[in-house]
């Protein structure tokens, strides 16, 4: 059995994937050995190929990221990895609030589903912080009751570039959060009233949005 902490688990799959999707779009391959992108990884740690590259490999399958190749030790990258559908510009900002860029979030409106909600871009990190608060104060107890499992959650969240692209690239460009929502209908605010209320949602699932925030009438 392998022993990998799940923050190890994690990174090692990022890097699995940016490795794949760099010899997949620089060759045009789409059955690629493991082994490949093994030395595409370039790895410190003294972690062992033949033990770590098939667990890394099985749990990526499940995830539903890759399948097997024809051949041994090779996978495929299925589409939704190598086709990105958000809408750029809105991947750009949210990208800009997500390595903190624009601490003070952008105004936006967006429209999903034909729901239109209005509020600020916020970046996952301080999303997680502020549903924190929020638990910490329902619960009426101490302040770090929730603390740990939000600190789990932050560690699955990049801290560089590649990494981001990889996120981006297999969570359908991660997610968009708002701080400050609220849901529109025909230019009238529905709930909630609250300024301080947050919103996350699927990039992939935005149909489109404006700069700037809408007020209720």
């Amino acid at each position: 059995m392998v022993s990998l902490t799940n923050n190890e688990v994690i990174k090692l799959k990022r890097k699995f994937l940016s490795s794949a999707i760099n010899i997949h779009e620089s060759d045009l391959v789409h059955d690629i050995n493991i082994y490949r992108i093994w030395d595409e990884m370039k790895l410190d740690g003294g972690y062992d190929k033949h033990v770590v590259m098939p667990f890394i490999v099985e749990d990526l399958i499940e995830d539903g990221l890759i399948k097997k190749g024809e051949k041994e030790n090779e996978i495929i990258l299925i589409n939704k990895v190598i086709k990105e559908k958000p809408i750029p510009l809105l991947r750009i900002f949210n990208d800009l609030v997500n390595k903190d860029d624009i601490k003070d979030g952008i105004g936006v409106t967006i429209d999903v589903n034909g729901i239109t909600i209005t509020g600020k871009l916020m970046g996952l990190r301080p999303f997680y912080d502020e549903v924190c608060t929020m638990l910490n104060e329902a619960a009426g107890g101490s302040k770090d009751t929730y603390n740990s499992i939000f600190e789990d959650l932050k560690t699955m969240i990049p801290n560089n570039e590649e990494d981001w692209d990889v996120v981006r690239r297999f969570l359908g460009n991660h997610y968009v959060c708002l701080k400050d929502a609220k849901r529109l209908s025909g230019g009238n605010l529905i709930l909630p009233t609250e300024n301080d209320s947050l919103w996350i949602g699927k990039v992939e699932s935005i149909d489109g949005f404006s700069i700037g925030l809408s007020s209720d009438r």
